[in-house]
């Protein structure tokens, strides 16, 4: 089911003290506003990084730690809960998606450049970050989401065409397949592919998944499709189009109104969605310290928002009540 996409325009300038909203109807042109400063913190290690800081993704932990996917240096790192990196871990691929799975384990994807094959690797959580086991994948993995002992991840196109197919390519797949959505065991074993009709498009480029705070369904951002909603039994639920101003969505989270929030990375905002039973209410947030969002996470503890851009060593917090 589509519901009705309307935008409202608001322009909410994000700072800590003072939001100034106005209405610009549904073909406005975003302006950029003066804001406070935010705070941000800086995650380059100088004695291990080489490269600008590429944040991918960041998912915070159950005891309130965040673990952040350092792409272009290919390292895992670990802030506490006041948002200090505490440990790193050096990764042979490049670490993408992040989630958390059981207790004291988070799940990562790793992309291998030029290779024919990705991995999915589960990281042991305490004091440090060590690696427990990992699982190679024929297709290139993106995004990934944890619930009911079942990994979710967004898969973007086979890698190895012209190779055998592995244990992680169902045999009766085309070699063609569109991006979808695939879950694993914990061990790999392949369990599902959404959607399991190979003639539905419900994906094209899926980058990010996101579990509901109920587990009842999950968000997907993709490059093509904008934003899809659906549950495990591939009932659709929402699908919020790309617009004019939604034309790149990334990295999403749930804030803690069920509010979906989006990294629109071309617009350089964050897009706020509000779910109701007929109709999505979009609202377009700007800041000056948004240069190509692509990470967002919502603290659960301090009612924030981290905010990571395309390539650079710091996030952004945003005060998110």
């Amino acid at each position: 089911m589509r519901v009705n996409y309307v935008v409202k325009h608001i322009i909410e300038y994000i700072c800590l003290n003072q939001v100034y909203s106005e209405n610009k109807g549904s073909s406005c042109i975003l302006t950029m506003g003066q804001t406070q400063a935010t705070t941000h913190i800086n995650i380059k290690e100088q004695q291990n990084d080489q490269q600008t800081c590429d944040v991918k993704d960041i998912c915070q932990l159950s005891d309130g730690r965040f673990l952040v996917t350092d792409h272009a240096n290919n390292r895992l790192k670990l802030l506490g809960v006041n948002y200090a990196l505490v440990a790193s871990l050096a990764t042979d691929g490049s670490p993408f998606g992040a989630c958390e799975g059981e207790p004291g384990q988070a799940i990562v994807t790793s992309q291998f450049i030029g290779k024919t094959q990705d991995s999915v690797v589960l990281i042991a959580v305490g004091k440090s970050l060590s690696i427990n086991s990992y699982f190679n994948v024929d297709y290139r993995c993106y995004g990934i989401a944890y619930a009911g002992g079942r990994v979710y991840v967004c898969m973007g196109s086979r890698l190895n065409v012209s190779e055998e197919k592995s244990s992680h390519v169902l045999r009766d797949e085309p070699d063609n397949l569109p991006g979808h959505v695939r879950v694993f065991s914990l061990s790999g074993e392949v369990l599902q592919t959404i959607p399991n009709d190979l003639d539905l498009t419900v994906f094209s480029e899926p980058r990010y998944i996101q579990w509901s705070r109920d587990t009842k369904e999950f968000h997907v951002s993709d490059l093509t499709k904008g934003v899809v909603t659906i549950d495990t039994q591939e009932e659709v639920h929402y699908t919020v189009p790309k617009q004019s101003d939604f034309t790149s969505p990334q990295g999403l989270c749930e804030n803690i109104n069920k509010d979906i929030i989006v990294c629109e990375s071309k617009s350089h905002a964050l897009v706020q969605m509000t779910l109701s039973a007929k109709q999505v209410k979009v609202t377009i947030h700007e800041s000056e310290r948004l240069e190509r969002p692509q990470a967002v996470c919502f603290d659960n503890k301090r009612n924030n928002l981290l905010v990571a851009c395309q390539m650079s060593d710091v996030i952004e917090i945003f005060n998110a009540t």
